[in-house]
């Protein structure tokens, strides 16, 4: 049922029609209330990953990640590829040196 309800108001915001929406149960408004937290929470999200560059392999930087990850580039580095996130938890990166 949750996810119908969030398909109902995504097809009505997307045809700017709001009177397709049936009336909404307090159960339903509770249901779409923390998903609209939820959304609202990932849109904020300011956690940091920091990458730590342990070794050069063959030249390349590897790096290991804060959430337990590890990444080696083939060429340049983190700001050279223009990497922002962390493609273990989805972070922002942040280089240590």
């Amino acid at each position: 049922m949750k996810d119908n309800i969030i398909d109902l108001i995504k097809v009505a915001l997307c045809n700017d029609d709001l009177d397709i929406l049936p009336k909404l149960t307090d159960n339903e408004l509770r249901i779409l209330d923390r998903k609209v937290e939820q959304v609202a929470q990932e849109i904020t999200d300011t956690r940091v990953c920091q990458w730590t560059v342990e070794v050069y392999n063959h030249g390349f930087p590897y790096y290991t990640t804060a959430c337990g990850q590890s990444f080696e580039f083939i060429e340049g580095g983190i700001t050279e590829n223009n990497f922002k996130f962390c493609h273990g938890c989805g972070a922002t990166i942040e280089e240590v040196k």
